[in-house]
């Protein structure tokens, strides 16, 4: 540019006013691709950062859900998985009303809860073919309610929403091992308002692994109960051939609960009726 004008001092007026024209074009395409350049380098940048946002925050979903299964694993009981699932939506999810329903004889009743008042907990109970969660139990698909026109959501989800305990928008999912039913988890009243696509992910993921964990428990008790009832015939069996010692196993029982109860301790699970 400066050159442009030392050689305008030296040529036609005409010819110098093109020359200095084209100069200061020149700069300003110099300063558009230099602009250019310097967008492409600020959105990579950005998107560099997003990815790295997403990276870490797979790596987080990730940890969370391998502390879930391993302490799921060393849950003693069904209720302690179910405790551990609604420990794991709340981290990942951030929900603030969750709960955990299982199967009892064509109920489903609330195994364990978080938001919910536990008197409130306490004493639902729904079919499992009647309201949502009975729906999400029976079809086996989770569900996404964000408005219920010919329900409200203490007769839809059976909880009593005067109490505080049930909102809008609520998910479902259901709990399931080899095909066989096991219960559902109810989700409701998200801090931004909205499940995205990646809490219904967490939610399923939660609920498959429950189940899981709940079907092998109560396998194990049933395995536990078929054992007990073999020793228990083989016992009777025994007893019925001798009039002496009939009756004896029975009698040792009843004396070994009084004694204790009065050594004020725990009854076993599983008791023989004393004949």
């Amino acid at each position: 540019m400066v050159i442009a004008f030392l050689l305008s001092a030296s040529l036609a007026p005409p010819v110098a006013k093109l020359l200095v024209t084209l100069s200061i074009l020149g700069v300003v395409a110099l300063g558009l691709a230099v602009d250019r350049q310097t967008g492409h380098l600020v959105t990579s940048l950005d998107d560099q950062g997003t990815a790295m946002a997403e990276i870490a925050a797979d790596r987080r979903r990730e940890s969370l859900r391998c502390d879930c299964l391993r302490r799921l694993a060393h849950a003693g009981s069904a209720e302690e998985a179910a405790s551990t699932a609604i420990e794991h939506i709340v981290r990942s999810v951030g929900a603030r009303r969750i709960s955990i329903m299982i199967e009892d004889h064509g109920v489903l009743r609330i195994l364990a809860s978080h938001g919910i008042p536990a008197d409130v907990a306490a004493r639902i109970s729904v079919r499992v073919d009647d309201r949502i969660c009975g729906r999400v139990f029976a079809t086996g698909r989770a569900v996404v309610f964000r408005d219920i026109l010919s329900e409200m959501p203490d007769m839809a989800l059976g909880l009593d929403a005067r109490a505080g305990s049930a909102s809008l928008p609520l998910v479902g999912a259901p709990m399931a091992s080899q095909s066989r039913r096991i219960g559902c988890v109810n989700v409701t009243d998200h801090p931004a308002g909205e499940f995205s696509r990646q809490d219904l992910a967490e939610l399923e993921f939660a609920a498959e692994a429950t189940g899981i964990s709940i079907a092998a428990h109560r396998a194990h008790k049933e395995v536990d109960q078929a054992n007990y009832d073999t020793i228990r015939a083989l016992v009777m069996t025994v007893e019925a051939k001798d009039q002496y010692t009939h009756g004896h196993s029975m009698r040792v029982q009843a004396w070994a609960l009084a004694a204790g109860r009065k050594l004020a301790r725990p009854a076993p699970a599983r008791v023989v009726p004393a004949g």
